[in-house]
């Protein structure tokens, strides 16, 4: 009797043990950051799990990330003047919105993976839109100007 109180003493407490789970990965890396309403933590070595689509932002969990988008290259030079380029990847139209003060003698240019300048144009209205259309697929990078002097750089992926 002593030794199947004891067996089913073992069992009871193998079966507790086992139902706890938990996630783990084996990793080559990884961190975790916090900031301001959010909270990042990344692994490198997980297969893409999931991807979930939102109104402005999209998702994947996991490692292999097939895109890579950076938006901004250097800072704004000038407080008070918000630019933005979406979407990114882009296939068609890339919108360009700018905000602030003191939008005045502003331009933008174009330029290709080899360096050379395919588009220039002076910011006639805070928002533009700019036809991706006739170009390649590839890395573009789009520089903003005030007189001559730069503000902002983004790279640009068309698909």
């Amino acid at each position: 009797m002593r030794n199947i109180a004891s067996i089913l003493l073992y069992l009871l407490c193998c079966g507790a043990v086992t139902s706890v789970s938990a996630q783990q990965v084996i990793s080559s890396g990884g961190a975790s950051a916090v900031g301001t309403g959010v909270q990042l933590s990344w692994t490198i070595g997980e297969t893409v799990i999931e991807t979930f689509t939102g109104s402005s932002a999209i998702l994947t969990q996991g490692f292999h990330q097939t895109r890579l988008t950076i938006t901004a290259v250097d800072p704004t030079l000038f407080p008070g003047l918000e630019v933005s380029v979406y979407p990114n990847p882009v296939s068609t139209q890339l919108r360009v919105k700018i905000s602030g003060e003191r939008i005045q003698n502003l331009s933008y240019q174009l330029f290709n993976a080899e360096g050379k300048a395919i588009l220039n144009k002076l910011v006639d209205n805070p928002e533009a839109l700019i036809n991706m259309e006739i170009y390649t697929s590839g890395i573009y990078l789009l520089k903003f100007f005030r007189d001559d002097d730069p503000l902002k750089t983004f790279k640009i992926i068309k698909d």
